[in-house]
């Protein structure tokens, strides 16, 4: 069972990392496509 909460510690962890780069790469493209655009882009 501890073996158990060490991988799904270690994939919580590989999912954070994963999201925050995700949201940081959807943030830059939605700021190069307001820039394009003009338009606003929700935050």
């Amino acid at each position: 069972m501890r073996h158990y909460k060490v991988q799904m510690g270690k994939l919580s962890c590989s999912m954070k990392l994963n999201s925050s780069l995700l949201h940081t790469i959807m943030a830059e493209n939605s700021t190069t496509n307001y820039k394009k655009t003009g338009n606003q882009f929700p935050a």
